[in-house]
């Protein structure tokens, strides 16, 4: 017998990071309005506990450095493993350029981050999105699904990530 397993996320780590500014690239208001609606829909709706980079009281948040943001990480992972965890998932969230000036991935997502040195997340959901303005771009979506990973890849337009509206994709969810 074929038994099909279920497993409710009841309490996960939800960090939510991305930056609509960056040295030498487009302004992208859309990045505000993404992680704001994220922030709503996981911590008012799920009544989550949500972690974010950008905080609409703080302009210079809009920009996140890599130092910023490895510091960031480096603070949830710190404190996942000191307190024994209670997260039974994670979600990761990326919103922002895709792409360097000089054309390399911004962000890398991967199902190893947060497991490779912890087993806190090993065998739990894990859900990352990686939401990204390109130049010149269609609107696309790539999925990457494995036993225990979900790796989302969405690609917004001009249009969507320079108005403040957001993307399409990040508003299909909270409509």
């Amino acid at each position: 017998e074929n038994k099909v397993e279920h497993y409710k996320i009841m309490n996960p780590l939800v960090l939510l990071t991305g930056a609509a500014k960056c040295k030498n690239k487009e302004y992208l208001p859309g990045v505000k309005t993404d992680l704001m609606i994220l922030q709503k829909l996981f911590a008012e709706d799920h009544r989550y506990r949500v972690h974010c980079t950008y905080d609409p009281d703080k302009p210079e948040t809009e920009m996140l450095t890599l130092s910023r943001l490895n510091n960031f990480l480096k603070m949830h992972f710190s404190n996942v493993t000191k307190k024994q965890s209670d997260y039974d998932s994670l979600i990761f969230v990326w919103c922002g350029h895709g792409r360097t000036t000089h054309g390399e991935d911004i962000l890398i997502t991967s199902g190893d981050l947060f497991t490779c040195k912890t087993n806190v997340f090993l065998n739990k959901p894990k859900i990352f999105i990686k939401n990204t303005y390109q130049k010149d771009t269609q609107s696309q979506q790539f999925n990457n699904k494995e036993a225990d990973t979900l790796i989302i890849f969405p690609t917004a337009s001009d249009k969507e990530m320079t108005s403040d509206k957001g993307s399409y994709f990040i508003r299909s969810f909270y409509s």
